[in-house]
C-alpha cells in the first residue's frame, strides 16, 4: 500500500491500518526509526555518507546526482547551462531540496557554501525559488580575477551562469552575481576593491523596476571600489526580461547590442544621483 514518487522523492501510505499518511525521505526515517528532525537529518547524512566530507566532495556527489533526475535535467537544458559547474540535490539537503546547487567559492577557489535554485515554478512567491545555506559564504562563480578590467554584476546566480555559457563574454569580461536585489555583501566589496586594474562596471539587472532600483543601490555600494576615471554601465533590459530569458530569447548577439548604450563616468553618475535627489525634494 505503499506509493514512492521519485520524481518529488515523497510517498503515501493508502492502507487503511496505518495512519502515517505522507512525507519526504526525513519523515521516513523519522517514521521509521521514531526520531526528531535534527536526528533524521544526521542519520539521512550517515546514509548518504556525507558526515565527513568536505564542500567540494559534497558537491560532486550532487553534479552526479543530476543524471538521475529526468526532471532536473530538462529544467537545466531550457536553461541553456551546458558547461555549468552544477548538481542536483533530491532530498539529501532538506534546505536545498529540489534544487539545481550551485557552487560558492572563496578567495582561494575552494567551495565554501551551496545555493540552491529550485527546479519548481513558484509564480506567487519569487522568494521560494532561491535558498541559501545557514551562514552563507563565498561567491559565483569565483573570485574575479586580480588582472580584471571589465566586470559584470548580475542580480542572481542563474543570470551569471546564463552569461558564462557565452563565449565572447567569458573571454572578455569576469562576472559576478549578486544574491538578489539587496544582495550586495560585505564579501562582494572586498573582491571588488581589490581589483586594482579595474577600468568599468557593468551592471545588468532585470528589466523591472525592482531591477533598476537594484542596479542604482549596487552601485552605490560599489562607489568607495571606484576612482575618477573608471567607467559605469547600466544595461537596462525590456520589462519583464531578465538576463536568463533575454539571452535565450535573443541568441549570442544581444550583447554586442546592448553594451552600445552610453556608459557614464562615476563623478558624472553621482553628480546626476544627487541633482535627481534635489528634484525630488
Amino acid at each position: 500500500s505503499l506509493q514512492i514518487y521519485l520524481e518529488t522523492n515523497t510517498w503515501c501510505c493508502f492502507s487503511s491500518n496505518c495512519s502515517a499518511g505522507t512525507g519526504d525521505t526525513l519523515q521516513m526515517i523519522e517514521n521509521m526509526e521514531q526520531k526528531g528532525k535534527h536526528q533524521a537529518i544526521e542519520m539521512a547524512k550517515k546514509i548518504l555518507g556525507l558526515e565527513s566530507k568536505t564542500m567540494t566532495e559534497i558537491f560532486q556527489q550532487l553534479q552526479s546526482n543530476l543524471g538521475r533526475s529526468e526532471k532536473a535535467k530538462q529544467y537545466f537544458a531550457t536553461r541553456g547551462l551546458e558547461k555549468t559547474e552544477v548538481g542536483y540535490n533530491a532530498g539529501g539537503y532538506e534546505q536545498l531540496k529540489n534544487c539545481l546547487i550551485f557552487p560558492l567559492k572563496n578567495e582561494n577557489g575552494n567551495i565554501v557554501s551551496l545555493y540552491g535554485r529550485s527546479i519548481f515554478d513558484h509564480k506567487n512567491n519569487k522568494d521560494q525559488r532561491h535558498f541559501y545555506q545557514k551562514n552563507r559564504s563565498g561567491l559565483y562563480p569565483n573570485y574575479p580575477k586580480a588582472d580584471t578590467k571589465k566586470l559584470i554584476l548580475t542580480e542572481s546566480i542563474i543570470d551569471a551562469a546564463t552569461l558564462l555559457e557565452q563565449g565572447n563574454i567569458k573571454n572578455n569580461y569576469e562576472v559576478l552575481a549578486l544574491y538578489g536585489t539587496n544582495g550586495l555583501t560585505d564579501e562582494h566589496q572586498k573582491a571588488i576593491e581589490q581589483l586594482a586594474f579595474l577600468e568599468e562596471i557593468i551592471l545588468f539587472f532585470d528589466g523591472d523596476e525592482a531591477g533598476r532600483k537594484a542596479a542604482f543601490r549596487a552601485l552605490e555600494a560599489a562607489l568607495p571600489c571606484m576612482e575618477d576615471g573608471r567607467q559605469a554601465r547600466f544595461l537596462f533590459l525590456p520589462d519583464g526580461e531578465d538576463p536568463d530569458s533575454y539571452v535565450n530569447k535573443n541568441g549570442k548577439n544581444f550583447f554586442t547590442d546592448l553594451t552600445k548604450q552610453s556608459k557614464i563616468s562615476i563623478h558624472q553618475f553621482i553628480f546626476n544621483h544627487y541633482i535627481k535627489q534635489t528634484d525630488n525634494n
